[in-house]
């Protein structure tokens, strides 16, 4: 099933307002060099949070921790999250950049992009399809009302997670299954050696430049929450890693949120692939509530800075399983399905 044609980003640049070009976050460390990508440039608006975060960096060295990084946990103020909330951070409203275009009204933002990064192509990694950007792009849709579903949903094969804010979309499934037989409910997980140092890879006819895990790349400000990195396909927004201790304290400093995601023990049963769980398929792994400081979808309520009043949030973790496989709320049709995905929640969840 083919998307219907998209608009190029740079279509729908608006004429005037707010619109953001580009945020320097420490999001992503530079190949080589274990330094965080900074060629971004300033957006035309600079925001509060921004701005002291850069300040922070440049005149202290503000630590940024990758994968498996525990950090100190250090005060984070409650003033830091109104100054945010006094401002438009970015992602919140209209955003206009190379590879990704925002649009924010009648109670939905627009998402349009090319879901190619701005940091830079590994190229130590064979990739099955060159990188490129997707041209037209894909445009997505979510509610900025987003509410908690009565039960989560799975995000199958060919079903998207949801948008990163450097443009690359959020596919975390794969399309192997043991005996090609998508019905059996087991599902590879994407390995080390099928992805790049982002935790990416391409799709072989078209290039189209996806996530499917967190890896050391992934820097963190391990002093401050972290800032917004995408929207979800609910419309909840997404955060890497460090969120505050207390979730509705932003006095209360801040820690690397943990999945409630394990192995599970022993083997596989016979009508299976067999072995012990040794994490190759999504169903190797359980869910044990309260393991972790998130749910089973990776997420919690909590208060952020971009939400000082409180919302549902999901977390990019360390751990399994890295990128969210449930959404708590209801996902916009436009997110099902992804170009050349099998259909939107194909599969089965984890032991169905």
């Amino acid at each position: 099933m083919q998307r219907p044609r998209s608009p190029r980003p740079e279509d729908l640049l608006a004429d005037d307002g707010p619109v953001l070009d580009r945020r320097r976050f420490l999001t992503f460390a530079a190949l080589g060099t274990g330094a965080a990508v900074s060629s971004f440039g300033l957006a035309k608006v600079v925001l509060g949070r921004d701005a002291a975060t850069a300040s922070a960096s440049s005149s202290s060295g503000a630590a940024v921790s990758g994968a498996g990084a525990s950090g100190a946990s250090t005060t984070s103020t409650a003033a830091t999250a109104t100054a945010v909330a006094d401002e438009l951070a970015y992602g919140m409203g209209d955003v206009s950049a190379e590879h990704l275009t925002i649009t924010v009204a009648d109670g939905y933002r627009t998402i349009v992009t090319a879901s190619y990064p701005d940091h830079d192509i590994d190229a130590s990694f064979r990739y099955p399809g060159t990188p490129q950007p997707q041209d037209p792009g894909d445009t997505f849709r979510v509610t900025t009302d987003p509410q908690v579903a009565s039960s989560p949903t799975y995000v199958g094969t060919g079903q998207y997670f949801g948008v990163h804010l450097d443009s690359v979309v959020f596919d975390p499934k794969t399309a192997g299954y043991w005996n090609n037989d998508m019905g059996s409910g087991w599902n590879y997980v994407a390995t080390p050696d099928q992805l790049d140092a982002y935790g990416a890879h391409t799709r072989p006819e078209t290039g189209f430049y996806h996530y499917h895990a967190v890896t050391a790349q992934w820097v963190s400000d391990t002093d401050v929450h972290s800032a917004l990195v995408g929207w979800a396909a609910d419309g909840f927004p997404i955060y890497l890693r460090y969120g505050y201790t207390d979730p509705t304290d932003a006095g209360s400093g801040v820690t690397n949120l943990a999945s409630s995601y394990r192995l599970k023990s022993g083997d596989r049963p016979s009508d299976s692939p067999g072995g012990t769980y040794d994490g190759t398929f999504v169903a190797d792994y359980e869910y044990v509530d309260g393991l972790g400081d998130l749910d089973e979808c990776n997420g919690r309520d909590c208060v952020t800075p971009e939400f000082p009043d409180g919302t549902y949030a999901y977390f990019l973790t360390d751990e399994w399983p890295w990128v969210p496989t449930y959404l708590r709320g209801t996902p916009d049709d436009s997110f099902s399905p992804g170009p050349g995905g099998a259909g939107g929640g194909a599969g089965q969840p984890p032991g169905a």
